[in-house]
């Protein structure tokens, strides 16, 4: 299989991924009813999703199909790849920052992540504007990102685990929100790690790689939307 095949197959692979996301909105907004602050938190942490990945496919449509056209508009706003788009994904320090400070049971956890959300924040934003750019892809703020999004998940399991709820765990709408937020973060942080070498050595097997981590993403959207499913069972959690 060659290279043009595999590059076809990512971006068919964010498709699917936009599939997902839209099924896991549509099953959020089914579910409203029974939403508190977490759940419409994490209502807003898939719109994000949404915008950053639509945002992607439209340009790589744009570009693919009436490149001509699009080319010298992209240009005269200085636009020469999707990278700029990253700005949308940094929002979701924020916005797990709301989620977990707002779920996990600790006080001073609930401080500590709260305040460390919008360090975080701050740093990665202006690493953006004024070191990478947004036509630069920054390793060092996904990096945080990937890391960030493997403790606070992790942190709120473990308090999930520890609890004596009279909600089983595979109805708890918290864990599998939880679970969902964990399950991309481990192979987005390998890409981070390995991603480049691999990218320069092995191109077909670093696309592999990246449609798998796609596949976790989808997978990911599953369990969210399970999570919303039974959101009706958050009111004998809190």
């Amino acid at each position: 299989m060659t290279e043009s095949f595999y590059n076809e197959a990512l971006f068919r692979s964010g498709q699917y991924s936009l599939f997902f996301i839209v099924f896991t909105i549509i099953i959020g907004l089914k579910q409203r009813t029974y939403w508190n602050i977490q759940f419409k938190t994490i209502f807003f942490y898939l719109v994000f999703d949404f915008l950053i990945v639509i945002s992607m496919q439209l340009m790589g449509w744009l570009t693919n199909h009436n490149g001509n056209y699009w080319q010298p508009f992209f240009e005269s706003l200085n636009i020469n790849n999707t990278n700029c788009f990253a700005i949308l994904s940094y929002f979701h320090i924020l916005i797990l920052g709301v989620y977990f400070s707002t779920a996990i049971p600790s006080k001073k956890a609930k401080i500590y992540t709260k305040y460390l959300s919008i360090f975080l924040f701050l740093i990665i934003a202006f690493d953006y504007f004024f070191f990478t750019g947004y036509n630069n892809y920054s390793s060092f703020s996904q990096t945080i990102l990937a890391i960030y999004g493997l403790i606070l998940p992790s942190i709120h399991l473990w308090y999930i685990y520890r609890d004596d709820s009279k909600v089983a765990l595979n109805k708890n709408p918290y864990f599998w929100i939880s679970l969902g937020l964990l399950l991309p973060n481990i192979m987005t942080l390998w890409l981070e790690l390995f991603g480049s070498t691999l990218y320069d050595e092995d191109f077909i097997l670093f696309c592999q790689v990246s449609i798998g981590n796609s596949v976790f993403y989808c997978i990911s959207m599953m369990l969210i939307a399970r999570g919303f499913y039974f959101a009706r069972y958050a009111k004998y959690l809190s």
